[in-house]
């Protein structure tokens, strides 16, 4: 006679969860990783931006704040996009 074991099926059905749970806490990580970053942009757009302006600096030195902060927008965005992907991948 033959007998069907469930243990099996249960054992794998863990494992697929634990696998799950490790793959959900990778994408958390890199979430966080993410807005970190994102978020280090804004600050140092926004310091720079701040220190910029309130010296009185010479027009050279504003063109090249001005500049400056056109490359860290070009660089937020992209960081913006990167969070909003790792979030969409935890949601998932």
């Amino acid at each position: 006679m033959f007998r069907f074991s469930l243990q099996r099926v249960l054992d794998l059905r863990e494992r697929q969860q634990r696998d799950a749970a490790a793959a959900l806490a990778s994408a958390q990580d890199a979430a966080d990783a993410a807005h970190r970053a994102e978020d280090a942009m804004l600050s140092a757009r926004a310091e720079l931006a701040s220190s910029g302006a309130a010296t009185g600096a010479p027009v050279g030195a504003l063109r090249t704040t001005a500049f400056l902060l056109a490359r860290l927008d070009e660089q937020v965005q992209p960081a913006g996009a990167a969070a909003d992907a790792a979030d969409a991948a935890v949601s998932d």
